[in-house]
């Protein structure tokens, strides 16, 4: 297996970026909670084998209902209101776990075009604004409005999957510049997927009874391992 490894993968100054792309929204969360929050790959295992589909109805309806049932609701919302709390003061710039750089993906619903946060080019919106847009479900989150510092642009975010469902030239690009891609693929339908060459990996996990709403704790917790 090893000798058919590009040599490049072994250079320590490589820019590696993991690109997961989803149909469940682990991965934005996931991936920021580990760059920018600084939680290890333990906890985000525990976080993936103690997550219930009924975790994210109830913080749904605390959403739509303006916190207005705040204290009953968070009760019922597992550990997504904590991860959130530590995502507020997170910033694309100060990382952890030695990460030099995170992008995120939106879907802008004004314009109906994607729409890209990374470090080094956040254009101005918070992180936590752009990973909750990145991870608001269709038609059960409603969109995060962000306005744009530099342009006075208003924006109005969502899931990025609905227009970039595998954001592959934007890891490429300038600032993330990656040179080499780990691309794990949890798309419902897989569709497009990168062409092999020597400095990509596609991943197409297995992820048996597993959607949005439901899955089981120990199918996440092997996507996390």
């Amino acid at each position: 297996m090893d000798d058919q490894i590009d040599t490049s993968w072994r250079g320590a100054k490589a820019r590696l970026v993991l690109a997961q792309m989803r149909n469940a929204k682990a991965s934005c969360c996931g991936g920021t909670s580990y760059a920018a929050v600084g939680l290890t790959l333990s906890e985000l295992v525990r976080d993936a084998e103690n997550f219930q589909g009924r975790h994210l109805l109830a913080h749904c309806l605390n959403v739509r209902l303006r916190g207005r049932m705040f204290r009953t609701l968070s009760k019922l919302s597992g550990l997504i209101p904590e991860r959130l709390a530590q995502l507020d003061s997170a910033t694309f710039d100060r990382l952890h776990h030695s990460v030099r750089g995170i992008g995120v993906a939106c879907h802008d619903l004004v314009s109906g075009r994607p729409c890209y946060f990374a470090t080094g080019a956040d254009c101005g919106p918070r992180l936590s604004d752009a990973v909750r847009a990145s991870a608001s479900i269709p038609f059960l989150f409603p969109p995060i409005p962000v306005k744009r510092p530099s342009d006075g642009t208003s924006l109005l975010l969502t899931d990025g999957g609905i227009s970039d469902g595998l954001p592959v030239a934007f890891a490429r690009r300038a600032p993330l510049a990656a040179t080499h891609l780990i691309v794990s693929d949890c798309r419902w339908v897989a569709g497009y997927r990168p062409a092999g060459d020597g400095r990509t990996v596609y991943i197409r996990p297995k992820l048996p009874s597993t959607g949005t709403l439901w899955a089981p704790a120990s199918t996440l917790g092997q996507r996390y391992r």
